[in-house]
């Protein structure tokens, strides 16, 4: 269950319909531990759940989401990097966020549920696409939206006083929290979190797609560089586009895997920006065959806005024996070995 419709801001970290399916699983397996992934659009409520069915709780800090609403990214409205959390502060940055879908987007969002549920077919791209058209709809209308916002009561305020005091609660409950960046563990740390429930480990990854891929079989002389990963504002594909176009095109390329299905509006503005330059969008990489998509360039390039966490498609660039250009910053920071790895 994960709840994408939903009117106020505290439905979307306290669902009581997910916290009923997860205790149906809870009393039909009984398990010992429970690890938790993630809880954005669940119910911070499950830990609780689970610790009164007598389970110990892990939680994997994937992000930042604990200590911020907005998709735990910590990135303001402006794309600027956000300090850290406090009341006023998130309260100005959610004061306008939409977190809920409108009329069009909920039929749609029914019609592919009950598509899955029958058929076993997800047509789940049909969302962003809805989603898309709905906001394009308004803006031709000049028509305000509909979809429910933050604070649209006006009370933003004690719904962020509210979510504190649930995080507080859910940090109670939860008997070690995984890291797997020194980045999200110090902040983590300095937000609340106990050091001695902390622990940093790094995430795994399959090396087997990697194995046959050969460092330096490349297409031809130019230089190859290469996006892997979601087509998205925060991870500043824009950003790479705009300094390939700074380039010789006689001299480099971009090969972009990944999908841009839920930014499309994003995704059409990069191949704007693309014209004249040698761009191509390669689309999505089946997990399968990823090994193909790194044997096709020279030098991977995460140019992410945000800190990031501990991204998997580094370790897969290494594995792959291709070298990374990252944002110096958070976990992308941690992972290369300046001037050697990348």
């Amino acid at each position: 269950v994960n709840n994408l419709d939903f009117d106020s801001f505290d439905e979307t970290f306290v669902n009581a319909q997910a916290e009923g399916a997860f205790q149906r699983v809870f009393d039909e397996v009984r398990p010992q531990v429970v690890h938790v992934q993630h809880l954005m659009l669940h119910s911070m409520n499950i830990p609780h759940i689970a610790r009164a069915g007598g389970a110990r709780v892990v939680m994997t800090l994937n992000d930042f989401w604990l200590h911020c609403p907005r998709f735990g990214q910590l990135l303001l409205p402006s794309g600027a990097l956000c300090p850290g959390p406090s009341l006023r502060d998130c309260h100005a940055c959610l004061q306008d966020f939409s977190f809920s879908q409108g009329k069009p987007e909920k039929a749609v969002i029914s019609m592919l549920t009950a598509t899955r549920e029958l058929t076993g077919v997800d047509l789940a791209p049909l969302v962003y696409w809805a989603q898309d058209r709905s906001r394009w709809l308004k803006r031709r209308k000049h028509a305000p939206a509909r979809s429910a916002r933050a604070g649209a009561d006006g009370g933003l305020f004690e719904e962020l006083r509210h979510r504190t005091r649930k995080v507080r609660s859910l940090i109670e409950q939860v008997d070690v929290f995984l890291s797997p960046s020194n980045t999200v563990a110090e902040r983590v740390i300095e937000w609340g979190i106990p050091r001695p429930k902390l622990r940093v480990s790094r995430y795994g990854i399959d090396t087997r797609p990697f194995e046959n891929v050969a460092p330096g079989a490349r297409l031809d002389a130019k230089i190859t560089f290469g996006f892997v990963g979601t087509i998205a504002p925060h991870k500043g594909v824009h950003v790479l586009v705009d300094a390939l176009r700074r380039l010789p095109r006689d001299q480099c390329r971009l090969l972009i895997f990944g999908s841009d299905a839920h930014y499309s509006e994003y995704g059409r503005m990069l191949r704007e920006l693309s014209e004249g330059c040698d761009v191509t969008f390669c689309g999505p990489v089946d997990r399968a065959r990823i090994g193909d998509a790194f044997a096709q360039i020279d030098c991977l390039v995460m140019p992410s806005l945000w800190l990031e966490n501990s991204p998997i498609v580094i370790q897969e660039s290494f594995a792959a024996g291709v070298p990374v250009i990252a944002s110096g910053q958070g976990g992308m920071a941690e992972l290369i070995d300046d001037g050697r790895s990348g």
